[in-house]
């Protein structure tokens, strides 16, 4: 049980009239929205076959959390992601932020693709995204791409992609942002923003810093991190900008209530940059990008009461960069051409490190390359129908090649109809831990697939103040990685299938030009259990602006949660959960704010299953765990993440 409450202030001073700024903001919610995710350049939404949503500046300001993964799952039907607790998700034991869309992803994520500006972020060597590198302070928004998008960004994107879109300034002129917290738990936050326009050079600068001792004993999680962005441009069709952010957090787990840890502690370091050139005509766009991210993990796995302490440090370094390059064209009236490649490099090393004299033992040092050329026709046909299809072909230097096809067709019924049809293929190649790590590894593993089948439905009403939509979807999946025993030592290999299916309803409506209500419920039929999925989730939303008064809240309701999918032993978990937050606006460069969260003091189990208790993760001494209150995500050989 928790119940966290904050409260703060949100300080802005801005060179550019407040009252121009206001304008402009109402200019864009006139617009209808467009995506880069789903095309790799701006596009209205309606146009792309993919489910996509978007979450924008406004909605991650209001909600005054320091990462954005925490807005996902309220705001997105079909998205789930395990949370910590108060803040911070952590790795290895203990570590949540683990992303499922329609049921596939896990935790740690590997079946979601975590992106920045469209480039891959994922940890090297375990081949999963870093919940706590999803920084808010520099995204301007996140879009979110529900079901296979490996055409256009390979593997890992085998259940959808989260894209981090970062802010670039606009408007000639200076604006900083600086907000500071504090609540529950000895929690504070505070983060600072700086955007520069003039003329042709552009700049934004961001810091971040969180802190919180926990709603448990041995919870403490503490995380700084900075962003930078340089833009230039060149001419009115060249532009050319330079990117860089780093993070470093400590995170402390402290086990289950019936059976704690001592001194399971976690030091961890994020960095990633980008830089490129793109340019814009009038029938034809595209970008240069070079790309890397990077960290250093080092690991105390910590031990129970009675135990001795570990005599070493789990360590990695790990990187991944590339090189990504596409071209969009217009060839005629109503078409669009798409055509790309990108090469990937990943790799890294882990070792276990003596605590007493620094002694190595090396357990992992190898390399992956992974190339990949992609090309996308999309068709409209007079004003209604809007024909989409992909292909790539996909080459990984130890899963071997893969063929990615995907066929879209959108019939605009009218100006406030639409449907959409989408066959779409996914894949995941196994990661340098499923392969080579620990005594479950298997070199021969190949690549894992699913085959997504989707129809979805949209429409404005009532003078376009109502806007509901419906997707139904159906997954077929097969040559999944799953680890068995065999001659009494377990080993991963290349066994599972799967058939889900589901549904999604999105609505949401406008009361007045400044109350707005909405909801989001998702259905998923599991042919097979999959942990932390649930059945059922819920959310209704609402908020209202009168004068200097903001407020708004969201009540979830998540039904048949799996927290233990081991056979006979299947147990699912049902809760409430409300929170609510309030904004005064004292003059327009001062705003107060309080959010709560768990309004109810709602206590709930989330996962309960085997978890690997050893730092090595050689898959003996299994234990029961249970983790409780927001407590998320733990899973079978979640080890040195």
């Amino acid at each position: 049980m928790r119940k966290t409450v904050f409260f703060g202030v949100l300080l802005a001073n801005a060179v550019v009239a407040t009252a121009q700024n206001d304008s402009i903001a109402r200019l864009m919610r006139h617009v209808e929205e467009v995506t880069v995710t789903g095309t790799r350049g701006l596009t209205d939404v309606r146009h792309v076959p993919m489910t996509v949503n978007i979450i924008g500046r406004e909605q991650i300001e209001t909600r005054h959390n320091q990462n954005v993964l925490t807005s996902l799952g309220e705001t997105v039907p079909g998205v789930y992601v395990t949370a910590r607790g108060v803040m911070g998700y952590g790795v290895s034991t203990g570590g949540t932020g683990g992303i499922t869309i329609r049921g596939v992803g896990g935790s740690p994520t590997t079946g979601v693709l975590m992106l920045i500006d469209g480039h891959p972020q994922f940890q090297g060597v375990m081949g999963h995204a870093i919940a706590d590198a999803s920084l808010a302070v520099g995204a301007e928004r996140v879009e979110v791409l529900r079901g296979p998008s490996s055409v256009l960004y390979g593997s890992n994107a085998m259940g959808g992609v989260v894209n981090i879109v970062t802010r670039k300034p606009t408007d000639d002129g200076v604006e900083t942002d600086l907000s500071v917290g504090g609540g529950s738990y000895g929690s504070f936050t505070a983060d600072v923003t700086n955007r520069v326009k003039a003329g042709r050079f552009g700049s934004v600068v961001g810091g971040s810093y969180q802190k919180t001792d926990g709603h448990r004993d041995n919870m403490e999680f503490k995380q700084g991190g900075g962003y930078g962005k340089l833009t230039f441009d060149v001419s009115d069709a060249w532009r050319a900008f330079a990117d860089v952010s780093i993070t470093k957090f400590d995170a402390s787990n402290p086990g289950t209530e019936d059976n704690p840890y001592i001194d399971n502690d976690q030091w961890i370091m994020r960095g990633a940059a980008s830089g490129g050139v793109g340019h814009t005509y009038s029938n034809i766009n595209g970008m240069l990008t070079v790309y890397g991210n990077w960290g250093h993990h080092k690991i105390d796995d910590g031990y129970h009461e009675g135990e001795k302490a570990k005599t070493y440090y789990f360590k990695s370094d790990d990187y991944v960069r590339g090189v990504s390059v596409y071209e969009t064209m217009s060839l005629f009236t109503g078409n669009r051409l798409t055509v790309g490649a990108d090469i990937m490099r990943s790799g890294g090393r882990a070792w276990n490190e003596a605590k007493a004299d620094g002694a190595e033992t090396v357990l992992v040092s190898k390399h992956e390359t992974e190339f990949g050329i992609y090309a996308e026709e999309r068709q409209d046909i007079a004003e209604y129908i809007t024909i989409d299809a992909g292909i790539r072909y996909d080459k990984h230097s130890t899963a071997g090649k893969e063929i990615l096809p995907q066929v879209g067709l959108t019939w605009h019924v009218n100006g406030h109809t639409d449907f959409k049809l989408i066959a779409s293929k996914g894949f995941r190649n196994p990661t340098i831990k499923e392969l080579y790590m620990f005594k479950s590894r298997n070199a021969e593993l190949t690549a894992e697939k699913m085959m997504n089948y989707e129809v979805a439905f949209s429409q404005f009403l009532v003078h376009r103040r109502l806007k509901w939509g419906v997707n139904l979807y159906m997954t077929d999946a097969d040559n999944m990685i799953s680890t068995v025993v065999k001659d009494g030592n377990p080993l991963n290999v290349n066994i599972g299938e799967s058939r889900n299916k589901g549904m999604e309803i999105e609505a949401s409506f406008r009361l007045t030009p400044h109350a707005t209500i909405g909801m989001n419920y998702s259905y998923l039929d599991m042919e097979k259990p999959i942990l932390a999925t649930p059945e059922h989730k819920l959310n209704v939303h609402g908020s209202m602006r009168q004068g200097n008064f903001t407020a708004r809240t969201n009540i979830e309701y998540v039904g048949g949660l799996y927290t233990n999918v081991t056979a006979g032993k299947e147990k699912t978990e049902d809760y409430v959960v409300w929170d609510a937050g309030v904004e005064y606006s004292f003059i327009p460069e001062l705003v107060g704010y309080l959010r709560a969260d768990n309004i109810l003091a709602t206590k709930y189990e989330t996962v309960e299953g085997d978890a690997d208790a050893k730092g090595d993760g050689d898959g003996r001494n299994k234990r029961k765990i249970r983790t409780l209150g927001r407590e998320k995500g733990m899973k079978r050989g979640q080890k040195g993440g």
